[in-house]
């Protein structure tokens, strides 16, 4: 038996190229405008952790978010402000960290100072 072979056109036609490249272009300004999200995202959750730096988690949950945004928006579009919230929220993290060891090493001493006392 001898079957029959249908050929296919492997290249497109110029219309079917143009919705493709208008895809690409509109998938391009999605990311553009991702990226100045978490840019913005970023710097503003670094504002944030520095001012309530003494708060519990809030500030700590801001600090490590505006680092995971600033690195993402980093990598592709509006670097200032990514970086900026990059550093502010490492500055955060670091700051509040020294906070928990002073009172940490605080409480330590004030508790050998009432052994001492007593």
């Amino acid at each position: 038996k001898v079957e029959k072979i249908e050929v296919v056109n492997v290249v497109p036609n110029e219309n079917e190229i143009k919705p493709i490249e208008e895809q690409k272009n509109n998938e391009n300004k999605e990311d553009v405008e991702n990226s100045k999200s978490l840019s913005i995202a970023s710097m503003v959750l670094g504002i944030v952790a520095l001012c309530l730096l003494f708060e519990g988690l809030i500030s700590t949950t801001c600090a490590i978010l505006a680092i995971v945004f600033g690195v993402k928006g980093q990598k592709r579009a509006n670097k200032k402000q990514a970086k900026a919230g990059f550093i502010m929220g490492i500055i955060a993290l670091s700051l509040k960290v020294l906070l928990v060891i002073f009172g940490i090493l605080a409480f330590t001493g004030l508790l050998f100072l009432a052994m001492a006392i007593a």
